[in-house]
């Protein structure tokens, strides 16, 4: 396989979710033998959060979540914070790698306050919770959780009527139709790298945990 086959296959179009989702589910078990702990992101993007809130002059471990989840040493002295940045640094590098790097706004700021709002109230879930989806699915289920299953029932309930509730006409925002004057591009499939302002809505659902 070339370089450009393996682009196209792996980088570039989308991973069957089946296979995807069993393989994540296998090497979470793998990470949690090896590490000791389980395979989630909230719980230490939390502790950057109370890092910073040191740097600016806090005391946020003394508070009673920090006291409970824990704030000591880096995170490089951290298999969590080794982990996160890890997973950064693989996802900038396939993005790269792909050419699918596009840094844009929102041509709507209603979609920017829903994207603010939205990035809070999942922060301040995930935290109240103690843990975010990947705990959940990624390590609870491959483990024979049963709250996890539970879990899992509650997030597709919860997903169905929030998709049901964002389609209501006050999230609607008006669309216009513009002549476009450039040529058609091929047809290779190419992704947009949205997460880029929904990472930016996450540190700020971070810092709101020094709020709370």
């Amino acid at each position: 396989m070339t370089w450009q086959q393996f682009k196209q296959a792996y980088l570039i179009r989308f991973w069957a979710p089946m296979p995807a989702v069993i393989a994540a589910g296998i090497l979470s078990t793998y990470y949690f033998g090896l590490t000791g702990t389980f395979w989630a992101v909230t719980g230490e993007f939390t502790r950057w959060g109370g890092h910073l809130l040191q740097f600016l002059g806090a005391n946020p471990e003394s508070w009673g979540y920090f006291k409970v989840i824990g704030l000591e040493g880096s995170p490089l002295d951290r298999v969590d914070g080794m982990m996160i940045i890890g997973m950064f640094g693989g996802c900038i590098a396939a993005a790269l790698w792909a050419n699918n790097v596009k840094l844009r706004m929102p041509q709507s700021r209603i979609r920017i306050a829903q994207a603010l709002i939205g990035g809070i109230i999942a922060g301040f879930g995930a935290r109240l919770a103690m843990g975010c989806n990947l705990a959940a699915f990624f390590t609870g289920i491959p483990q024979f959780s049963l709250h996890a299953w539970f879990f899992a029932l509650a997030t597709a309930a919860g997903s169905y009527f929030g998709a049901r509730f964002t389609l209501l006409p006050m999230f609607r925002i008006p669309v216009t139709l513009k002549k476009s004057v450039k040529p058609p591009q091929s047809s290779r499939t190419k992704i947009r790298l949205d997460g880029v302002f929904v990472s930016e809505c996450w540190c700020l659902s971070v810092l709101s945990v020094g709020v709370y």
